[in-house]
């Protein structure tokens, strides 16, 4: 059978309405699956763009634009959609603050952390880090860590000689919004490193994973370019477990195909994981030769480690003592076992508060963010992290395994699926069709409950594995 490409899932529905009321006991199971939604004009939250907002009433899934706000509603509603700011955000730490000088032989993360409080909405207008060691071994970079949610965000890697004299350098950064209940640790990664060990060995491109182990003598990565996973041997059977392990925050990786050197990836990696059997390394996609490693093919895999030189990073005593929602943090080597303090460190946010209804929710942000005076650096820059229920359709997508998708277009075909229950009926067909040509639609909403039910059924007829329904529906 092959996909129905419609934009109609109100019709589509129907059709299936009335298939499953000619099919025996397997489609009156079914069939309450489609309740509600075949008589609703908008039955699967198909959005409506209502371009700029104006004073008026607003139905379900309507989106607009306000401001630099991109907002959809949630249910009926006359509210104002795009989030309004209130007070006026400044620096915290002084601009000649009285620094201690500190020195620690390894990564330094020195951050300024706070937990959003409930009913509030914050974004950060401008960031600034200040730099102790302007010589080009001081490797610097910012990160934005969500410990509640496990959402990282990893700046570009910059060195202190953009700088001429220690001093603040204003942080560019792109739109960002942080909901209540968001714990957020924003904080400058630093360590000093005059020289590298360097090596390099072969193995061999499996080609792209969302999880799960390398073969014997592969590599593989996630479809996003955030994480790469070798196996302990490289691709003539030799260990290389203990220089695997030696890769610290910093290194950088090149895969490069071994017959044409000129396709590659380059990778700066964030953290270290040994996942037994093999090393997961979550990185940062820097480079791109050609048009990267061709799948199956043999790589030099060539590793810069940097070697620890004692790292300056600086201290305010008490510095957050009168802004009761701010905590100094800082860590040692790694980002996830620090403390927290009244003390500031090398990093500066402007806050700005918000008011908002809770009948609109945000899809995305523009011109919300704006800095303001001091040095800038276009190598220094941070990306937002959302965690929206809405999602672009590709995003959606890009949470299946590719046996899952490979799984799913067997079972709309009425092919039987590796793990599944035989050949699918054909209400289970129509019922994949149907979900296809939602998910088809430019956005994705995991709330809504005909998708939520939808990739439950599918984890039940194991078309997906057991637990990735919550995975795939997960904001």
């Amino acid at each position: 059978m092959t996909r129905r490409n419609t934009n109609n899932a109100t019709t589509l529905a129907r059709q299936v309405q009335a298939w499953l009321n000619a099919l025996d006991s397997t489609g009156s199971v079914l069939r309450s699956e489609f309740d509600g939604h075949v008589a609703d004009p908008n039955p699967h939250g198909n959005m409506k763009w209502k371009n700029e907002w104006v004073q008026g009433t607003y139905e379900l899934f309507d989106v607009v634009r306000d401001g630099g706000w991109a907002m959809v509603a949630n249910k009926q509603t006359t509210d104002r959609a795009g989030p309004q700011p209130t007070g006026t955000p400044v620096w915290t730490v002084p601009d000649a603050p009285t620094w201690t000088v500190n020195q620690y032989t390894g990564v330094v993360y020195t951050a300024v952390e706070t937990t959003i409080p409930a009913n509030s909405l914050y974004s950060v207008l401008a960031l600034r880090a200040w730099l102790p060691d302007v010589s080009v071994n001081a490797n610097y970079r910012v990160i934005i860590y969500d410990p509640v949610n496990d959402i990282w965000d990893f700046g570009v890697p910059f060195t202190g000689d953009v700088l001429l004299a220690p001093g603040w350098i204003e942080v560019t950064q792109s739109a960002n919004l942080f909901t209540a209940g968001n714990r957020v640790v924003i904080a400058l990664e630093s360590y000093s490193s005059a020289a590298t060990t360097d090596f390099n060995h072969p193995w061999s491109y499996e080609g792209t994973l969302q999880a799960g182990a390398p073969a014997a003598g592969f590599w593989n990565r996630d479809n996003q370019h955030l994480i790469v996973r070798l196996d302990y041997n490289d691709a003539d059977g030799t260990s290389r477990q203990t220089e695997l392990a030696s890769v610290v925050a910093g290194t950088i990786i090149r895969f490069a195909e071994e017959a044409t050197p000129t396709n590659y990836w380059d990778y700066v990696v964030n953290t270290t994981t040994d996942s037994v059997g093999y090393y997961t390394y979550t990185v940062t996609l820097q480079d791109t030769g050609g048009l990267g490693v061709t799948e199956l093919a043999r790589c030099t895999v060539s590793f810069q480690v940097p070697v620890a030189d004692p790292t300056d990073y600086v201290e305010l005593t008490n510095g957050y003592s009168t802004a009761p929602n701010l905590q100094g943090y800082i860590a040692f080597d790694d980002i996830t076992g620090g403390t927290n303090n009244q003390n500031a460190y090398g990093i500066d946010a402007q806050w700005q508060t918000y008011t908002a209804s809770e009948d609109w929710d945000v899809l995305a942000i523009s011109d919300v963010a704006s800095g303001g005076g001091g040095a800038r650096d276009p190598r220094v820059f941070v990306t937002a992290f959302n965690n929206s229920a809405t999602l672009y359709s590709l995003v959606f997508w890009n949470r299946f395994l590719p046996v899952e998708k490979e799984n799913l277009v067997k079972a709309m075909n009425r092919v039987p699926w590796p793990g599944g229950g035989g050949i699918p009926t054909w209400a289970e067909v129509y019922e994949y069709e149907l979900f296809m040509n939602y998910t088809s639609q430019y956005f994705v909403n995991v709330n809504d409950p005909f998708i939520v039910q939808s990739v439950n059924n599918l984890e039940a007829a194991a078309i997906i594995g057991a637990g990735r329904a919550a995975v795939i529906l997960a904001h």
